[in-house]
């Protein structure tokens, strides 16, 4: 079997316009193909005929320790992930064994353990020529504004002014020490007056932006 010659790993972080990027990759996924590029079709644990956008819950499930307490395994009551987890392996594999280039995204890696972050890093690079990590990251202020406007939209759990919202600075950290200066770091503002905006980014950087999409989802 030929391994992939490239694997493109997306890692958000979180409040970067990771899911307009993922919408547009999963519902381009057949042109991306003809371009060789594949965007997995991972499937959801309670739905397996569900084709899931994002990769997040699929690669912790797979590498994390202890699957089943992804916040999303909680809320569907899935205490074991073995049989989904292996469905979604196998997709992973084909992929990474039947293309030219392979896209994940799934910025719910950075919060594996240094361990299991590790763990996938070397299962990845040992399937390809090249892992290509990269993350857009948003300044402190701007990542709290959008959180708040979150919870005040979707609502969640009660806004506290003395209790932090988000850190980016231990998954940074954590994502260094794994990926070391592999990672590519992109800053969300300037991606916003890039072409395309901020899902832009990552689309020309991993090579979906370099032909014609179809159509951008907006976050």
């Amino acid at each position: 079997m030929v391994m992939a010659e490239t694997v493109f790993l997306h890692l958000g972080l979180h409040k970067a316009a990771s899911s307009s990027f993922q919408a547009t990759c999963a519902q381009n996924s057949d042109l991306l193909r003809t371009q060789a590029i594949c965007y997995p079709p991972f499937r959801h644990p309670s739905c397996p005929d569900r084709i899931l956008e994002n990769h997040s819950l699929p690669l912790h499930s797979l590498f994390a320790e202890r699957p089943e307490q992804h916040h999303i395994n909680i809320q569907c009551g899935i205490a074991d992930c073995t049989q989904i987890n292996d469905v979604n392996m196998q997709i992973l594999k084909d992929a990474l064994y039947g293309s030219r280039v392979v896209l994940l995204s799934a910025e719910d890696v950075c919060d594996l353990s240094q361990k299991d972050m590790r763990h996938l890093r070397l299962f990845l690079s040992g399937r390809c020529r090249r892992l290509i990590p990269f993350a857009l990251v948003r300044s402190p202020y701007a990542l709290h504004c959008s959180a708040l406007a979150a919870m005040v939209v979707h609502g969640g759990r009660r806004m506290d002014a003395a209790r932090p919202l988000l850190s980016q600075r231990w998954k940074i950290e954590r994502l260094m020490k794994v990926f070391g200066s592999a990672i590519r770091w992109f800053s969300f503002a300037e991606a916003c007056c890039a072409s395309g905006g901020a899902c832009g980014i990552p689309a020309v950087f991993s090579g979906v932006g370099s032909r014609p999409i179809l159509h951008r989802s907006c976050q």
